[in-house]
């Protein structure tokens, strides 16, 4: 287990608290892979309270390359992607993590909404969830986007909700799609 984990048992319940978190649904036994849509910067963090254990986030290569997160990610087994590009590398990094026993976590629309609607997805998105051979977990978050909307100077108190279910193959990305 990583080091940074070890702060988990701190750290959720303030972010469960201070963001007034609603879980909806239950996560099965891993491996799985996980999927969500993006609706604030913290959404890794939201779904990850909710968690026993570490999830492999997959972001964005550029991030590998900051000073204090790059390392961080690494030590946390995150896997890279680079943007706007498909990229054998990571695919091959998410079908070792969940052969391995582990759960992947990815926002398929690539980054946080600008305007509180669900984004395009890069093609091939479907053919990956397609080729997993574990369970699929949608996460359709609700609330995100409007506790903290980009245009705003500040933060707003609001409920934010997770809604999990579970699905094989590409009907996951249906159940993702939510505008706010």
């Amino acid at each position: 287990m990583q080091p940074i984990w070890l702060l988990r048992p701190v750290l959720a319940p303030f972010f469960k608290k201070h963001y007034n978190l609603i879980l909806k649904g239950n996560f099965p036994s891993p491996p799985f892979l996980l999927i969500a849509n993006h609706t604030h910067t913290f959404d890794p963090l939201f779904i990850s309270t909710f968690f026993k254990m570490p999830i492999c986030w997959v972001v964005a290569k550029g991030n590998f390359n900051r000073i204090i997160i790059g390392p961080l990610f690494k030590s946390l087994k995150f896997i890279s992607k680079q943007k706007g590009e498909p990229d054998i590398g990571t695919i091959r990094g998410i079908l070792r993590n969940l052969k391995d026993g582990n759960v992947v976590g990815i926002f398929p629309e690539g980054s946080v909404t600008w305007d509180g609607n669900f984004q395009e997805l890069p093609s091939g998105t479907d053919k990956l969830l397609e080729m997993v051979k574990v369970p699929i977990v949608s996460i359709r978050i609700k609330g995100g986007y409007l506790s903290n909307p980009r245009w705003a100077n500040y933060g707003r108190k609001g409920k934010i909700i997770l809604e999990v279910k579970q699905f094989h193959g590409k009907e996951a990305l249906d159940f993702i799609k939510h505008n706010e």
